[in-house]
This record gives structure tokens, sequence and C-alpha cells, in this order.
């Protein structure tokens, strides 16, 4: 009878199971951060004291809730083992987070954010296969690692002590509400936000946040009325577009819109770039509109490309647009040309899954769509990333145009072989060697700065492969005497960084080496050949070729048409763009200045494009009048996307709201240049 004594007696108070999991969590949030903080100021990076406290501090409220939550078990025959594995599921789980996290802020200069892991949890296949190629040694010990690290925590927890001595109920419930508040306030208050540049947790946390701007830059005692955001045409705008398109009796030309992937403005022969022959591009380009200041709407796939086929800016939620609730009207470019008659395609070499693009282009308007997914042939990669060869799309593609017996037609085509790792199909070489990086050391989050020469020759190759394939395409029009009345229209989804400014890839950053696109556009039959220097977004595209067919853009679209950008004394629109990754932010070019904000650690940048075209020199400083008016600009329009987009916004009654005017600089009367602050260090 003595038995059930003796067992009671050995289990734990709830106050002393609290206590023990609150000290095992604090003591293993110590030891990573310390070694983590080491870490990043061994290989030159910012680190910090605070860093180490918050983290140390996240793993104890962890631990505190997990001892929290499961101290009922431990009351229960049995239920001791599986509360202690409850926690250590909780730590452990946190621990890989912590130092995954930090060995990506290692590798790539940048924390993932709450978007990050989005991105991660909807498609894992694609980072373990793609983002960490070159790391998996690295994966295998962390999971290794993971297993031996829950083993120690696990008998760690489960141990019996007569020793333990508990904190008082009232200290444990102090320090769990307490240590709450003060997490949140560092995760929501921007002043404190420095602190996340180093610290994984709070990173992650402060993403968390739906901010649109800063309030404080209408706050300031000389700040200029904000501006307004025009609403978007009421959607019976729709109904009529589509009676002037029945009546349309424009010229009829073919139409084809060749996205490349991950090539910057200045990569191309015709726009400057000698290393890598580009030769059919670069004849198209000389019969073309050829536009010389465009930007993307993200330095990623999934929204600058969807933002090109839709003239619809992508941020429309606080966090990751995967085009899960798709309840707002849009009109991409297969549903404008089936409207005026034409036989349209798609073909993608590229899986259109990915975060849920093939949702976002699937209207129901009938057209024939093929991507990677749909080919039975040889594809490259794995996971979310598995393509088709580029010179197999034109097969599908010139298969497609030989069926058609009658023009008109339009068509996408989007080529992907210039997407990091940039490997060339079995069978093909190029010119430029050596090409093979270290298989060991070669990642996107990052390669060593040694072999950017291999890089770049292995990045030039598939570019070459990539120009071969649009002069099959171009070949193919001439042979058939469909070249001179075909409309073409020539760009890139993002560009791609090769160490400028120290930064590899793309996705993250809002730097101008991502953003700035090359656009060309190609109809020697009704356009002249000519360089284009207004600055516009890859928003006004599908508003331009309609122009260039005599008609009015799709009420639906945010873009507006070329001449009414170079219409003299117009009011120029902001250009804006989004990140949404390892790295949340915001930006927006009113010529020549541009402000981009990281939300990551509410940090703010700008520069005068015009003057330092290689963003060298940060200008901003937040007491002067220019970022003060280029940030209203910039809150206004996220506020105005975020509303029309939210359960209250005017979906079914309107299309979205209309891109904000910039600011008339020639009213700041000491003028531009002298109303921001010193070039900072």
């Amino acid at each position: 009878m003595t038995t059930p004594k003796v067992f009671a007696a050995q289990r734990p108070s709830r106050a002393v199971w609290c206590t023990r999991s609150l000290q095992v969590g604090a003591g293993l949030g110590l030891v990573l951060a310390v070694l983590g903080q080491v870490g990043m100021v061994w290989l030159g990076q910012d680190a910090g004291a605070a860093a180490v406290l918050v983290s140390t501090g996240v793993f104890a409220l962890v631990g505190l809730l997990g001892g929290a939550l499961t101290s009922p078990w431990i009351h229960l025959r049995g239920g001791r083992p599986v509360a202690a594995g409850l926690v250590t599921a909780g730590l452990t789980l946190t621990a890989a987070h912590h130092v995954m996290a930090t060995g990506v802020r290692i590798l790539s200069g940048t924390l993932p954010t709450f978007s990050g892991l989005e991105m991660f949890l909807a498609s894992p296949s694609q980072f373990f296969h793609a983002a960490l190629v070159g790391h998996r040694a690295e994966i295998f010990s962390l999971g290794a690692s993971a297993l031996v690290l829950a083993a120690f925590l696990f008998l760690l927890l489960v141990r019996r002590s007569a020793k333990q001595r508990p904190y008082p109920p009232a200290l444990l419930a102090a320090v769990g509400l307490g240590g709450g508040a003060v997490l949140f306030v560092l995760a929501t208050t921007p002043g404190f936000r420095s602190v996340g540049d180093s610290c994984p947790e709070l990173t992650l946390l402060s993403s968390f946040g739906g901010e649109t701007g800063d309030a404080a830059a209408s706050a300031r005692p000389d700040a200029r009325p904000p501006p307004s955001v025009p609403p978007g045409p009421p959607l019976s705008a729709g109904e009529a577009w589509l009676a002037s398109a029945r009546e349309w009796k424009g010229p009829r030309p073919n139409v084809l819109l060749i996205l490349l992937e991950s090539v910057p403005a200045h990569h191309l022969g015709y726009a400057g770039y000698s290393r890598a022959a580009t030769p059919n591009i670069d004849r198209l380009a000389s019969r073309s509109l050829r536009f010389h200041r465009v930007w993307s709407t993200a330095p990623a796939s999934a929204y600058s490309q969807m933002a090109l086929l839709s003239s619809l800016l992508p941020r429309r939620r606080p966090w990751l647009e995967q085009y899960e609730q798709l309840n707002y009207p849009r009109m991409l470019f297969h549903d404008v040309f089936h409207t005026l008659g034409y036989d349209t395609a798609t073909v993608s070499s590229q899986n259109e899954n990915w975060q849920g693009m093939r949702r976002f282009q699937n209207t129901g308007t009938p057209t024939f769509y093929r991507d990677s997914n749909d080919h039975p042939g040889p594809h490259m990669g794995e996971g979310e990333e598995r393509k088709l060869p580029d010179h197999l799309t034109v097969d599908v593609f010139l298969e497609w145009l030989g069926k058609q017996s009658k023009a008109p037609w339009a068509a996408y085509v989007n080529f992907q072989r210039t997407h990091f790792p940039y490997e060339l199909p079995p069978g093909f070489t190029g010119r430029h060697q050596p090409s093979a990086p270290n298989p060991s050391t070669f990642g996107f989050l990052h390669y060593p700065r040694e072999e950017l020469e291999v890089v770049l020759n292995r990045y030039d190759n598939a570019l070459e492969y990539v120009d071969a394939q649009v002069g099959r395409l171009m070949s193919h029009l001439e042979a058939s005497g469909q070249l001179e009345d075909t409309l073409i229209i020539l760009s890139s989804d993002h560009g791609e960084h090769f160490y400028e400014s120290g930064r590899i890839t793309h996705g993250k950053s809002l730097s101008d080496i991502q953003l700035r696109v090359p656009l060309l556009m190609h109809w020697p039959r009704r356009v002249a050949s000519r360089d284009v220097a207004v600055p516009l977004s890859q928003l006004d595209v599908m508003p331009t070729v309609l122009e260039l067919l005599g008609l009015a853009p799709h009420p639906s679209f945010q873009g507006r048409p070329l001449t009414e950008l170079e219409r003299p004394g117009a009011s120029a629109p902001g250009i804006f763009f989004t990140l949404h990754g390892l790295r949340l932010g915001d930006g927006v070019v009113c010529w020549p200045w541009k402000l981009t904000l990281d939300r990551s650690a509410q940090h703010y940048e700008l520069y005068n494009l015009e003057e330092d075209p290689g963003e060298a020199r940060d200008l901003y400083s937040p007491e002067a009048p220019i970022p003060a008016a280029l940030l209203q600009v910039l809150t206004a329009q996220l506020e105005a996307q975020l509303q029309y987009h939210s359960p209250q916004g005017a979906r079914n009654e309107r299309y979205a709201p209309r891109q904000v005017s910039c600011p008339d600089w020639s009213t700041f009367a000491s003028g531009p240049r002298l109303q921001v602050g010193a070039s900072k260090p």
C-alpha cells in the first residue's frame, strides 16, 4: 500500500516541472545564441549581445510554455515521458530553426522571415534540391545533431531529481507574461527591429506584421498632404471594354511574348555586355523599341511573372502571396487575346505550379497550355524545380504553331535555363570554359567569390543557349513569312546578382541589379526602332501592347501605356516593387529617386539613380523632405492595395486601385539634390 505514495512522492510538482523546462530552454538558447553570434563575428558579419539575450529569452519562453501545457501529464502514470517528449520536440524545433536561420544568415547575409518559412513549407523539395544545393552535408549533419540534441534534452527533462527547487508560481507567471510582452514590443516596434538583423527568432516574429509604411512620414510638421490613390474603375467599365473589343477594326498581328529568367538589363550584347554573345536577341533589338529603364515588380518569379501577364501589382496581403484567394477581377495575356479572336498559347519551361502560379493563370479562358508538368520527355532539376529544357519548349511551341490554320495567334513562351544553377541540357556545351564550379560549394545561397569567373562562364553559356532558342523562333517566323507582322515582346522576370554589392543570385534584395530588366518590342511593319528612356514598370507592358494595336488598356490593368508615360507634362506614376521571401521589403521609384524599406530590420535606403546608378551612396535621412515624400507615396499605395484585397475591400464593385502619382520635384524649393541627408559611410 506504500508503493503509490512512494511513486507520488517522486513525481515533481507542476512548479518544479515548469521550472526545469524553463531552465533547460534558457540554457539551450544561451549556448546556441552565443555560438551563432560568435560565428557571425568570426565571418565578419554584424552581431550583438542584445540578440543573445532575445534568443535566450525566446528559448526560455518556449520551455516554460511547453512545461505549463504538459504539466497536467506528469501526475499520470507514464505521463512524464510523454510530457518530456513534447517539451523536447518544441525545443528541438526551435533549435533547428535557430541553427538553420543562422546558417542562412552566414551564407547569404540575411535571416529567413515568415514569408521564407511559408515558401519552404509550400515547396520543401525546391529548397532541398535547388536552394540548398552544395550544402547537403550540412543538412545531414544538422539532422543528426538534432536527433542527438533531442535525446539529450529528453534525458535531461525526464530524469528525477530531489534537489530541484521550484520557482514560485507567481514568478513563473510573471516571467511568462512579462517575457511575452517584451518580445511583442521588440517584434512590433520599429526602433527595436535592428536587433532582428542578427536574431533569428525576432526576425521571424517581426515578419508576421502587416505594416504598409511609416505613418511618421505624414506626421512631420512640414509634411505635405499625403497623396490620394485613385480608385479603380467600376466593374461596368469591363463590359464597356469588351464591347469596344468586339468592334475593334485595328491591325491584327501575331503576338509573341518571350520571357527570360534571371537576366539583368545590362547583361545582353545590345546593352553593352561584351562577355556573352547574344546575336539573336541583339538582332531583334536592332529593329525594336529598346526600353532602357524598366523595373520588375519583384525579384522573384511567382510575383514578377504574374504581374507582367496581368498588369496587377503582386502586393495583396502582408505575407507571401501564393494565389490561394483569387477573389478579385483579373485579365491576363491569354484572356485579352482570346477576347480579340486570337488563338492563344502558354508554353513554359518551368513548373507553373510553383507558388500557385498556375492557379492564377487558370481564368477559365480556353487556351493551349503546356508547362514542364505536361511533358513526358526528359527534364532537368528536381522537385518544384523540375524544368523542361528550353529547346524542347521551342519544339512544343512550333508544333502548336504548325497546327494553326488561321491567323492571328498570341503566345507566351517562358525560358528557364538562365535560372540557377545555370545548367545546360545534355548534349549542349558552351564556349566559355571552365564552367563547372565545385558542386560541394556551389549553392543558391552562397558560392565562393573565388569561383565567380567559373560561375559567370556557366551563366553566359546558359544565356547563349537561351539566345539560340530565341533565334529558332525568329528563324521560323522569318521562314514562314510572319516575322514582319508579328509583335514580339521580350523581357526578363527579374535580374541576377554576381557579387555586385557582395550579393549573389536573386530574391534577397530590392537592388536594381535584381529589379532592372530588359524590354524589347519588335514590330517592323508598324513600330519604328528607337531607344525609350522614360522609366516604366513591367505593369506597363500589357497596356502598351494594346495601345500599339489601337486598343485602350483593359480597366483591370494598373499599368499605363507608353504614350501616356511619354506625354510632356504628364504626371509619372510611382514604380512599385516588393520582396517576400528570406527578407520582407517594399520600394518605389519616382525618377530619379528610389526609396526601399527593408521591413525585416526596419531599414530605409534612398538613392539618386541618375547620379548613382550603382546604388553605392545611400542618401536616406529621416528628416529630409524627399524621402518623406517618397515614403508617403509608398505608404499610400500599399494601404490602398491591402484595403482593396481585405475582406471589406471593393473587389465586387471596382477594379484594383490605380497607381499613385510621383511628387513634382520642381515644387521642392531647394531642388531635389539639396533635400536629402549626407551620404552614409
